[in-house]
């Protein structure tokens, strides 16, 4: 191969990474091609191809020996060709054209990664799945994991994400207490640090937690200790996101104190209010509020007692519901809402029509549930004003039977006492129309206006239930020692419905327990000790009933006055 540029025998004769991108990519395929091949240098005055690109006549070309037959040299043996001799370039050159390599350290995380996905899901599937691979390429064939992804796995690829989230965005700060791990004596991370004011530890896979008051308190490692996130990181608002999603679309209040089971994001009042702005299923469901003058508080809003003793009712409907079987045309149900007057619980109720025999049958299946309620607030709906006319009259028609002051007496006392607003008065039902509101707010993101089976119907309606019995009942603090906020639920099961189950503290040394600890095993033993007593006076009073009774059908025994009371 021959050549009359010195420049690119020089180039072929060195390295090809040496040199810039556009040289270096041209000398690697020459090179990988003339691999068998030797180059030599030939001169101007002997190269063919100069006559015409320095310019010549065409009756120059026509008699020029060089043009038409090439170089007399090639006509004689190897041996007598010149030698290929060309000058060395200076080593200015060589550095002006050679690739210039700079190395630096960087401690920041490439944001490539949380852009490549936007939800949440995807992007712990495929950390998930790469820290898969790497272990599977390390451990015997047999050992390897295969299947779906576990449990464990999408959370050691979230706590991953979460410290690449903090060393992107404290970097100081995480190289600080990396330094000090082990020091007795809190770091000094410096008057601009917008950690300095909080009380932070590493644990021992390198992530910020927050340590508060709730050290020693029974609930998981992860509400005692949350993982500290940024507020301007692409993770922090995909995991606000995701929640609010799995909140059926609640609102900031309910998603900030979901997201604080786990994690403790920066201004995390701000995220959940820009999350919940930006979802486009809220934006599109958010009604044009009106305004108006609030009404004075009824007696019964402001008078202790216990969960539904004083409720209100109201309808909303119809849903579209399909039959179980999935065919044939689908039917109107509404959906009967009882709210607690006292503690704002809400106990939801499917029915059949607007029928008073319907309302009827939803209100014996809440007092069944939820105990006696004295008093039932709800509007003039002709449906209520039949249920409560009924009920009025099947009362009046059981005392006729029994003339007994006794049997009078207990049934006046166990009466459901029905209150009517006034008429065109919805202002007076505030507290139940706003929980209609509420339901229509999940039900209507969840559901929207499709036609599902009674069964999806039934539990998205269960569900909406658990997650109003969820809302906080007071505002939230910016304090990490509180644990929990007040919801309905407490009032109902002890915690919020969609909160994780307590574990059993029965086989626990006593003395070994801290307060609050100590109070839910006394709550614990209080319901087996009821459950257990409860259990003994049933089979107590049956048994008396078996000796002292003689019961035949269609036939009603009243008991005698010694009868051992069923408390």
């Amino acid at each position: 191969m021959w050549t009359d540029s010195t420049i690119v025998l020089h180039w072929l004769k060195s390295r090809s990474n040496i040199w810039k991108v556009f040289v270096s990519n041209r000398v690697a395929e020459v090179q990988r091609l003339t691999k068998a091949f030797e180059w030599r240098h030939v001169s101007t005055d002997l190269n063919p191809a100069d006559r015409i690109s320095r310019g010549t006549l065409a009756s120059q070309i026509a008699k020029d020996d060089l043009w038409w037959h090439g170089p007399k040299f090639l006509r004689y043996p190897k041996e007598q060709w010149p030698e290929s001799i060309f000058p060395t370039p200076d080593d200015q050159f060589v550095n002006e054209e050679a690739r210039r390599v700079v190395a630096l350290h960087i401690n920041t995380v490439d944001q490539e990664l949380f852009d490549r996905y936007s939800e949440l899901a995807n992007l712990l599937k495929g950390i998930a799945h790469c820290y898969r691979f790497y272990h599977n390429c390390k451990r015997p064939k047999e050992q390897r994991s295969t299947g779906s992804l576990s449990r464990d796995e999408c959370d050691h690829a979230l706590k991953v994400l979460a410290r690449l989230a903090q060393r992107s965005s404290f970097s100081a700060e995480v190289k600080i207490y990396t330094l000090q791990k082990n020091s007795p004596t809190p770091p000094n991370l410096g008057p601009k640090s917008p950690l300095r004011k909080m009380n932070l530890f590493m644990d021992e896979f390198g992530l910020l937690r927050i340590d508060g008051r709730l050290r020693y308190s029974n609930a998981p490692f992860d509400t005692r200790f949350p993982i500290l996130l940024p507020s301007d990181h692409k993770l922090s608002l995909m995991i606000v996101r995701a929640i609010h999603l799995k909140t059926l679309h609640g609102g900031p209040s309910l998603l900030l104190a979901t997201v604080r089971q786990r994690f403790w994001p920066l201004r995390g009042r701000d995220l959940a209010r820009a999350v919940v702005r930006q979802c486009v299923t809220c934006f599109r469901c958010h009604p044009k509020l009106s305004t108006q003058i609030m009404a004075p508080l009824p007696e019964v809003r402001t008078t202790p007692a216990r969960p539904f003793f004083y409720s209100g009712m109201d309808y909303c409907g119809p849903f579209l519901v399909r039959p179980l079987n999935g065919r044939g045309v689908s039917v109107k149900m509404y959906v009967s809402l009882f709210v607690c007057l006292v503690v704002k619980a809400v106990h939801i109720e499917i029915v059949a029509d607007l029928s008073a025999a319907s309302c009827i049958f939803a209100v014996k299946r809440i007092v069944a549930r939820r105990g006696r309620i004295v008093e039932l607030h709800c509007d003039n709906a002709t449906a209520f004003v039949g249920a409560d006319r009924e009920l009025i009259a099947s009362r009046k028609e059981f005392l006729q039977q029994f003339k007994g002051d006794e049997w009078r007496n207990h049934c006046l006392d166990n009466g459901i006492k029905f209150q009517f607003i006034p008429a065109r008065s919805p202002h007076f039902g505030g507290i139940w129309e706003a929980g209609i509101k509420s339901f229509k707010y999940h039900f209507r993101r969840i559901m929207g206006l499709k036609a599902f089976s009674v069964d999806q119907f039934h539990t998205v309606v269960t569900q909406v239930e658990a997650v109003l019995n969820s809302r906080p009942l007071s505002p939230l603090t910016a304090s990490p020692d509180d644990l929990a906020a007040l919801t309905p639920g407490h009032f109902l099961v002890g915690e919020p419905l969609v909160a994780i189950p307590e574990p059993d503290l029965n086989h626990i040394n006593p003395g070994r327990l801290s307060r609050l600890q100590d109070m839910k095993k006394t709550l614990q033993d209080l319901w087996t000790r009821w459950s257990r007593d409860y259990v003994s006076q049933l089979h107590q009073r049956t048994k008396w009933r078996k000796q002292q009774t003689d019961l035949r059908p269609g036939q009603l025994v009243l008991l005698k006055e010694n009868t051992p009371p069923l408390h």
